[in-house]
């Protein structure tokens, strides 16, 4: 038998001695029908007991993540929420995340004016709520993911804890993580010398599913 030939032996040691190749990033694009970006404000103030608790749904949002499960320090994620689009407690979105709110719908919409008005987000000048992150990292046995919160036309980093999975070919990334209003340059809604008010701190909930950007240019 011929032993292997010079080249043909130092071929296979580069081979084996070459780093790992990795496969591409996949990027997603963010399915808006199945999404839910939603923000949970409190009631506070010595008359709560006559205030509600609110949650706020966005129902116009668009975006993109890119995710490499070999690398997901490098995921990136977009999403942009049109403000006029928030809903303030919208029957279903109430009793799916258990909100004690009873308000009838003239209420309703009062509140909705309210959070959109120039005293508060101000949606006329400020018309969209951004997200942007472009990194994720562990800390101990959480996953946290890192960017930036623009809102009311004021950027914020932030980081919030996350949980990434795939199936069926769809990306869905879940998270939350607490806000300041008053940090974004506008006060929490306040009436009656600040007797019934909702709390400063707010969280914001992501629920995110994605699915291959190639996928979904196919299907238009």
């Amino acid at each position: 038998m011929r032993a292997p030939s010079r080249t043909l032996t130092c071929s296979l040691l580069l081979l084996l001695a070459a780093p790992p190749a990795f496969a591409d990033p996949t990027t997603y694009v963010i399915d808006a029908e199945e999404s839910e970006v939603v923000v949970l404000v409190y009631k506070a103030g010595i008359a709560a007991r006559f205030a509600h608790d609110h949650v706020i749904a966005a129902k116009e949002l668009a975006g993109e993540i890119t995710w490499d499960p070999e690398r997901p320090e490098a995921t990136k994620v977009s999403v942009t929420v049109q403000a006029g689009s928030l809903v303030a407690d919208d029957p279903q979105v109430v009793k799916k995340h258990k909100v004690a709110s009873d308000l009838g719908e003239d209420d309703r919409k009062a509140v909705e004016e309210n959070l959109k008005g120039e005293d508060q987000l101000h949606v006329a000048k400020y018309p969209t709520i951004t997200f942007t992150a472009d990194s994720l990292r562990k800390v101990k046995d959480a996953i946290y993911l890192a960017g930036t919160l623009t809102l009311h036309g004021v950027a914020k980093k932030v980081s919030l804890l996350v949980t990434i999975e795939e199936q069926d070919g769809r990306l869905r990334g879940r998270g939350k993580l607490s806000v300041k209003q008053s940090d974004f340059g506008y006060e929490p809604f306040s009436a009656f010398l600040g007797a019934v008010k909702v709390k400063d701190q707010a969280v914001i909930m992501l629920d995110l599913v994605a699915v291959p950007a190639k996928k979904e240019t196919a299907q238009r």
